[in-house]
């Protein structure tokens, strides 16, 4: 799995959207970084990320809920972040240390 960093700054995939949630909903967290993902939803390719498409690229077990909002967060390189879900909507929270994940 590849990240995308620009300008000292990671892409964090997110689904900001009530529903379900992309990010917290997976177990693999490869999955909130994946250069492939972000590329589809920078070109606003959203419902071109299905099961089968994320099977081709890996991920076996895949929720694919929230991919219709799902949105790119950057966070710069190094800083611990995590993803808040409250039925289903993501929110992305940069925080100081502890046991989060980093960009």
């Amino acid at each position: 799995m590849k990240k995308v960093l620009r300008d000292g700054a990671v892409a964090v995939l997110y689904s900001p959207g009530f529903g379900a949630g992309w990010s917290t909903w997976n177990e693999d967290q490869d999955i909130m970084f994946d250069s492939r993902i972000v590329e589809k939803v920078e070109q606003g390719k959203q419902a071109e990320i299905t099961e089968e498409f994320m099977e081709s690229i890996g991920y076996t077990e895949c929720f694919c809920g929230g991919v219709d909002a799902l949105e790119v967060k950057w966070v710069s390189e190094g800083d611990q972040f995590e993803i808040r879900e409250y039925d289903g909507f993501e929110s992305v929270h940069v925080v100081g240390e502890g046991s989060y994940c980093t960009a």
